[in-house]
């Protein structure tokens, strides 16, 4: 007799024990609601004027893309714009920028 059955006699059945899974799960995290916190947002902040999910998407890509120009707008004005150091001028140089009559 292997060591198998010996365990089977002893013991019972080798079959693994079926556990229920925990109660906060995983699976179980904020899948709840039927929308994402977002789409409920823009649908109850919209008055009713929003009916539907697919319409909040819309309006949620919307203002991302907005929110992406102003950045890219707002670092384009930060790191291309023109310098704010003096230009240093050496004594008995005609100033830069001037033209001569």
């Amino acid at each position: 007799m292997d060591i198998l059955d010996q365990y089977e006699k002893q013991h019972g059945s080798t079959e693994p024990a079926r556990v229920s899974p925990p109660i906060s799960s995983p699976q179980n995290w904020g899948r709840n609601e039927e929308y994402g916190s977002f789409v409920r947002l823009v649908m109850r902040l919209s008055g009713g004027k929003i009916k539907d999910d697919y319409q909040a998407n819309i309006i949620l890509l919307v203002i991302g893309g907005i929110f992406f120009a102003v950045s890219i707008f707002l670092f384009a004005r930060a790191f291309w714009s023109p310098s704010s150091t003096p230009i240093i001028e050496t004594p008995g140089e005609q100033p830069r920028g001037v033209n001569e009559p």
